[in-house]
Order: C-alpha cells, then sequence, then structure tokens
C-alpha cells in the first residue's frame, strides 16, 4: 500500500516530467485520494483497482467530469472507488443523489 501512494502522487502530481495533474482548481482530487486509501481503506491495492484509479482519473478530467454525474453506484466499479466516489460527495457535502444536502428535489 505505501509503494502505491508513492506512485500515485509520482504518476498523479504532475510533478514527473509525463506525470498527470489530478488536482484541479475545484477538486483535490489527489490528495483526496490519498488522504482516503490511507485512512478510511488500508486494502491492498490489486491489478484491478490500480488500473481502474487511472479510468477514475481520466473520468474526473473529461469535460464535465469533476460533478461525478457518470458515476453509478450499480457500475463495475471496486468498492474502493465507490466509497471514494461517497467519500469526495460526503466532503463536497453533497448527498448521494449528487444534490446539496437538504435540498428540494421535487
Amino acid at each position: 500500500m505505501d509503494a502505491a501512494l508513492e506512485f500515485w502522487q509520482m504518476f498523479f502530481g504532475g510533478k514527473v516530467k509525463g506525470g498527470i495533474e489530478w488536482n484541479s482548481r475545484h477538486t483535490p482530487w489527489l490528495d483526496w485520494w490519498l488522504e482516503f486509501y490511507e485512512t478510511k481503506t488500508k486494502r491492498p491495492v490489486n491489478k484491478d483497482l490500480w488500473n481502474m484509479v487511472m479510468e477514475l482519473v481520466s473520468k474526473t478530467k473529461e469535460e464535465g467530469g469533476e460533478s461525478l454525474e457518470w458515476w453509478n453506484e450499480n457500475g463495475a466499479w471496486p468498492m474502493a472507488i465507490d466509497e471514494f466516489v461517497e467519500f469526495v460527495k460526503e466532503r463536497r457535502g453533497e448527498s448521494m443523489s449528487g444534490q446539496p444536502d437538504g435540498m428540494d428535489t421535487s
């Protein structure tokens, strides 16, 4: 797990030549992912998760991807990524429906 955290920092911190800057002006994706994984998950990083983190990075960087509207709780994402999306929504003060908590959607 420690090695994965360091690799994610290298690959998605944008500091290494060819690295991808995952943090954006509106969302500290990498910072939140590292915090989440280090404190909440503590699971070994398997090949599926490793590959799907790159897919997550790609999806969040697409036009409109920061809103997480593309995410579906019934999708085939690893449990750690499902939990991370929930973590992000909680950080943003959103309910799982994507609406701010307490917002009337009727």
